[in-house]
């Protein structure tokens, strides 16, 4: 870097802030798979909001107590802070893993999870804050470095992840990069015994990190509900964590009157949440004939229904027994699509021994991809489409902000538009044990898909029979739906086929069957079907049901979530976002509010027109949030594979909001204000009108072209999302009090941020909650036009020496 001796940065030193900078980012993407395998994807949301506060009160803390941090010592205390963060790293990790058997959903599992990760970002968040105080006139050419590294390390962390198990990532290189970073540092701060003390430390740090991480109970650390299972394999990548154990002989829906044939049974489980049974099977579709159970399952009704002939499309083929069921019952063109890699590696190769290597058999075609991205792109029709008991939960967790697109009004009217004119729809779900929601919400979805298209009786398009297994616990529900009413013949053979093996049917088209003939277990959830399916006033059923059976839509496809109502409490997932907003609290006060007190006490008391630009740099963080969760799902529709959202999305995001804020300095007159925030509500506004009819439009094309298309969208949203809060840094000028001020309050607001975007989202639609976020930047904008009701500051120039710049650093994408 050019400048004088004193304004420069040194080489190693500058390579020591990438490394740090990359750690932050990579490390939050690995800790969120860590604890998507092993608790709850949920947990994702506070991680980046841990990410965030440490990176805020690290700053926070520089300024308030700058005795931390004296310049003539600044690459000494980045050295000895980079230690610190690898040693919390190694030290956090080795912790959860520990705690992991213990933990549970409950506040306090949170409270262990956020002590265990925080240390590491705050050591960050401090060494960020000491080089940028210490060369804050560099700060635009740090800031590109930072931007650059933090792309590098979403790209890193995904790699790796395929290579590596979370543990490993975070022992052998997460751990081992601070350390690295400060032998750089303590050279450039020419501590010889330093740089020595690093090196070593660096060595015992990786050595020790291999050799820990060999431990498999380290290194693949099991689910906290099945703690008790015996394990016969544990995978993992960058998707999610496929784990395989000992079973008894089960299926979800056999009938209770089968005697036949038993087989070995393994367990599936993708993250801890999606399950499916691998059947003992030597691979020659010629001994299928003695799997008489395949036949005995509720799920055998469609092959019954459609002829041998029939051209099946299988999503979610799991395990592989849909695909022996139709294999069975003599389907030469079966089509089945799997998100996960791993899933189908794991059945069809690690264990083909046992499983008879089901994706290859005669004529399967096996396709490795998102099942909604894949129906969207099809051009062709099937006679009968499945879903028996699929969810993307499990098999998204790679992904914080991804929800269930299977079960969505649009989804299944794409289903019914693949089907050939007599096709049908069949899909299994769990009755109303474990989600209370789970069938009645699942019909209501085809009801409505029904009615957009124009039927104006969806009862005689659908078919519904429930079924308890003598060998599983929870009832289950089958759902047929056909293009066309159903036909008498067709119902007569559903009928039979129900009666002979002792299910229920539950509706039958044109047929009347009555609630009270119900099993009494049936009966409440049994009468709010046949309400769903013959109501004509299905919005005040919705909003009156002692359940939450609105239907979710790709605007709000939070399947599973339980929203509260009139007759009706909240689920367990919003009452969770709840717990993490009580924990972010506590940490919030000691780490923002603390400092931020003691800035206030050295730097005198805040005037009333000091709120005014506290308030735009809130409005900032608050609105940033709200946008991102809206661009990670309108993403995720148009990539399918959630693993790349997160890299392309973030990756984006970083890179051109850094661009955007590294330019602002041209617009911090009145114009530049009114173009920059005017853009941005345009493109919002274009984002929200038109985005999912874009992503329709070019779903079809090629995963290269989808890519650009995805940079196309983020791009000119991020750009313009960076340049206003440096533009605010500016105009405040020498105002360094008041600067981080703003900056506590635009933290501490995106701590919050993360988990209320979430939080708007189910219970107002991703569209609405982006408005929420278009209206803050308007109101923001408003607040930077109206320039005369701000605290007096000596000038607008570009003052890349002043406090401002020190506080100009982008906290994840919420802090642009």
């Amino acid at each position: 870097m050019s400048g004088s001796p004193q304004s420069r940065v040194p080489a190693g030193a500058l390579v020591g802030f990438a490394i740090i900078t990359l750690t932050l980012l990579l490390l939050q993407i690995v800790q969120s798979r860590l604890l998507a395998a092993t608790l709850t994807y949920y947990y994702a949301f506070i991680l980046i909001s841990l990410a965030m506060l440490g990176l805020a009160a690290g700053s926070m803390t520089v300024r308030g107590f700058p005795r931390i941090a004296p310049q003539a010592r600044t690459w000494e205390r980045a050295s000895m802070l980079s230690i610190a963060m690898g040693v919390a790293i190694a030290g956090g990790t080795l912790a959860l893993v520990a705690l992991l058997p213990m933990a549970d959903r409950s506040p306090r599992a949170i409270a262990a999870v956020a002590w265990c990760t925080f240390p590491a970002y705050f050591c960050g968040g401090l060494i960020v804050a000491v080089v940028l105080t210490a060369r804050r006139e560099l700060f635009h050419r740090l800031y590109a470095v930072d931007l650059g590294a933090s792309a590098l390390g979403c790209i890193l962390a995904v790699v790796l992840l395929d290579l590596l198990t979370p543990v490993q990532v975070l022992l052998r290189v997460a751990a081992v990069a601070p350390v690295i970073a400060g032998v750089l540092f303590a050279r450039a701060a020419k501590r010889g015994r330093l740089v020595v003390g690093s090196v070593v430390l660096c060595v015992l740090v990786l050595a020790l990190g291999v050799a820990i991480s060999r431990d498999p109970t380290i290194a693949k650390p099991g689910h906290v509900a099945f703690q008790d299972r015996i394990e016969v394999l544990s995978e993992w990548n960058a998707t999610s964590a496929v784990r395989v154990y000992t079973s008894r002989f089960f299926t979800w829906s056999l009938s209770p009157l089968y005697s036949g044939p038993v087989f070995e049974t393994r367990d599936l489980i993708i993250d801890g949440m999606g399950g499916t049974p691998i059947v003992r099977f030597d691979g020659r579709p010629e001994s299928l004939s003695a799997y008489g159970y395949l036949d005995a399952d509720v799920t055998a009704l469609p092959h019954h229904l459609v002829s041998d002939q029939a051209r099946q499309l299988i999503i979610g083929p799991g395990g592989g027994i849909d695909i022996l069921q139709s294999i069975r019952a003599g389907r030469k063109d079966v089509t089945a699509v799997e998100i996960n890699p791993l899933v189908a590696t794991v059945v069809n190769e690690t264990l083909k021994d046992f499983s008879g290597a089901p994706y290859s058999l005669p004529g399967v075609h096996t396709v490795i991809d998102n099942g909604r991205t894949f129906i969207k792109r099809a051009r062709e029709r099937w006679d009968l489409l499945t879903l028996t008991w699929v969810d993307t939960g499990g098999s998204a967790t790679a992904l914080a902000y991804s929800e269930n697109y299977l079960y969505t009004v649009e989804a299944f009217d794409e289903y019914l538009s693949h089907l050939t004119p007599d096709g049908m729809l069949a899909f299994l779900r769990a009755w109303n044990t474990g989600v209370q929601v789970d069938s009645l919400r699942g019909v209501a979805v085809a009801v409505e898909a029904l009615r957009r298209r124009g039927v104006s009786n969806p009862a005689d398009h659908i078919l519904i029979a429930g079924a308890q297994s003598p060998n599983f616990p929870r009832m289950m529900c089958l759902v047929l739906v056909s293009r066309e009413p159903f036909s008498r013949a067709r119902v007569d053979e559903a009928e039979r086929f129900l009666r002979e093996r002792a299910f229920v049917p539950v509706a039958l088209p044109g047929r009347v069957v009555e609630a009270n003939a119900l099993p009494s277990d049936m009966q409440e959830v049994g009468t709010l079907l046949h309400e769903i399916v013959t109501s004509t006033s299905p919005e005040q059923l919705y909003r009156e049901s002692t359940y939450d059976i609105a239907p979710s839509t790709d605007d709000n496809p939070f399947y599973f979530v339980e929203r509260a109502g009139v007759h009706r409490s909240a689920g367990a997932g919003v009452s969770q976002l709840s717990g993490y907003l009580v924990v972010l609290a506590t940490l919030v006060t000691p780490f923002l509010l603390v400092p931020a007190v003691a800035i206030r006490r050295r730097g005198g008391s805040i005037a009333r027109r000091d709120f005014v630009p506290i308030s735009y740099f809130s409005l900032l963080g608050l609105s940033y949030m709200f946008v991102e969760v809206e661009l990670f799902h309108l993403m995720g529709l148009l990539l399918g594979k959630p693993t790349l959202t997160l890299a392309v999305v973030l990756c984006t995001l970083l890179v051109f909001s850094g661009i955007g804020s590294l330019l602002s300095k041209q617009f911090t007159d009145v114009t530049g204000t009114v173009v920059t925030f005017g853009l941005l509500i345009l493109e919002l506004s274009l984002c929200a009108t038109y985005g999912a009819r874009f992503v329709d439009a070019v779903v079809h094309l090629e995963i290269g072209v989808r890519l650009l298309c995805s940079v196309l969208i983020v791009a000119p949203i991020a750009f313009c999302m960076g340049m206003p809060l440096p533009a605010g840094m500016r105009i405040l000028g020498d105002r360094g009090d008041l600067v981080l001020w703003g900056w506590a309050a635009n933290g501490a607001v995106s701590v919050f941020a993360s988990v209320a975007a979430i939080y708007f989202a189910i219970h107002l639609g991703i569209g609405r909650t982006l408005a929420l976020g278009c209206l803050g930047y308007a109101a923001a904008g408003l607040l930077l036009w109206a320039r005369p009701i701000w605290p007096a500051v000596p000038s607008l120039a570009d003052t890349h020496d002043s406090p401002a710049s020190a506080g100009a650093r982008l906290l994840e994408p919420g802090q642009t």
